[in-house]
C-alpha cells in the first residue's frame, strides 16, 4: 500500500470486514471444495500491507492468494472459479484472480488516485460487479456497478458515508446495502436498504431509530436478508417482515463484524472483533442453542466469504 493511501485506508479499514458476497451454489451441486476467504492485515510504521488467504472450514490448509501486500476485500464468484478483490497493484482498483491463486487481472479501465474500488461483489450471473467508491473529500460517495469485463461503469446511488456494506440481490437486478452515516442516525445511516441497479425503487427495510444494523448477506434459500446489530444475527424478508434471530451467540461475542453461511446453509462463520487488530473468525451450527464456537483463524483479519471453489 502506497504511503499516500494511508489516510483513506485508515478511514475505511473497517468496511472490509463486511464483505460476504453474492449467492453461491451449494458444494453438492458444483463439486467444488469449501473454503473460507479472509483478509490478513499487517500494519507497519507507514502503511498497511494486506493479503488474501483462504482456509479449509476446519482451520487447516491456509493458502496465500495475493502477493506483495496488495490484496483485500475478496468475493468468490458464484461459479467458484474466480475472486474479485480490491488491490493496489500499479494504480490500484478492481482485480480478479483464480480461486486457487494465479495471475492477477485488472477489471476497471480508469485510473484513480487514491484507488477507490472497495468491497466488490459479483452479481449472481457473474456479468457485473458492484463496489463502493468512498470519497472523504465530498459530501456523498457513490455505490457503483461495472460489467465484469471493465465496461459500463455506472452509479447506482450515493450515500453520506465512507463505510458501507453491499450485497447484490439474488435475482441480480439490484443490491441490498447498509451504511454508517457520516453525521448521525437521522440521516439514514444504520438502516438496511434495497435498490435496483438502475437506481430506482429505493426501499428502507429495517426502519430502526436507535440501533445501527449492518448488512451481512442473504440466506442460502435467497429469501431473506442476513444482518447484525453487532451482538446477534437476524434475518428479515426484503419487504421488512418476519424479522427473526437465527442463532444464540455466547456472551463472549460482543462485536460481530461479518458473517457468511456455509454452502449448504447448515453452518455459519462469524467474525468477532475484540478490539482493533484483534478479530477471531469462528464457525458454528445455524439455529443452535449454546453451541460451542470452533475457532478458524484469529489476528488482524477480516472475514470475506465462505464458498465452494473450483
Amino acid at each position: 500500500m502506497k504511503k499516500g493511501m494511508l489516510t483513506v485506508a485508515t478511514s475505511i479499514f473497517a468496511l472490509s470486514a463486511f464483505l460476504i458476497g453474492a449467492p453461491h451454489l451449494p458444494v453438492s451441486a458444483d463439486g467444488g471444495k469449501e473454503k473460507i476467504l479472509y483478509t490478513q492485515y499487517k500494519p507497519s510504521q507507514y502503511d498497511v500491507k494486506t493479503e488474501l488467504y483462504h482456509v479449509d472450514p476446519n482451520g487447516k490448509n491456509k493458502t496465500l492468494l495475493t502477493k506483495n501486500g496488495e490484496g483485500e476485500e475478496g468475493d468468490i464468484s458464484p461459479d467458484g472459479k474466480q475472486i474479485v478483490f480490491h488491490g493496489e497493484y500499479g494504480d490500484g482498483g478492481l482485480f480478479t484472480i483464480p480461486s486457487s491463486g494465479g495471475k492477477v487481472t485488472k477489471v476497471n479501465k480508469e485510473e484513480y488516485e487514491p484507488p477507490t474500488h472497495r468491497i466488490p461483489a459479483w452479481t449472481p450471473d457473474k456479468k457485473k460487479i458492484v463496489y463502493f467508491s468512498p470519497n472523504n473529500r465530498a459530501e456523498k460517495s457513490p455505490i457503483q456497478v461495472i460489467n465484469s469485463n471493465g465496461t459500463s461503469d455506472q452509479t447506482i446511488t450515493t450515500i453520506d458515508a465512507i463505510k458501507t456494506q453491499i450485497k447484490p440481490t439474488p435475482d441480480g437486478k439490484g443490491i441490498a446495502y447498509s451504511y454508517d452515516s457520516s453525521s448521525n442516525k437521522k440521516d439514514g445511516g444504520g438502516d438496511i436498504y434495497t435498490i435496483n441497479l438502475n437506481g430506482s425503487k429505493k426501499k428502507n427495510i429495517t426502519h430502526t431509530s436507535n440501533i445501527a444494523e449492518t448488512l451481512l448477506g442473504w440466506t442460502i434459500d435467497h429469501k431473506k436478508i442476513l444482518f447484525t446489530d453487532g451482538k446477534d444475527l437476524y434475518t428479515i424478508r426484503p419487504d421488512g417482515t418476519q424479522k427473526a434471530k437465527i442463532v444464540d451467540l455466547p456472551s463472549s461475542i460482543k462485536n460481530v463484524t461479518a458473517a457468511a453461511f456455509s454452502p449448504n446453509g447448515k453452518e455459519i462463520a462469524i467474525a468477532n472483533q475484540a478490539s482493533e487488530g484483534k478479530t477471531t473468525i469462528y464457525k458454528l451450527p445455524v439455529k443452535s442453542k449454546g453451541a460451542q464456537l470452533k475457532e478458524i483463524v484469529k489476528g488482524n483479519v477480516a472475514l470475506n466469504d465462505w464458498a465452494a471453489i473450483k
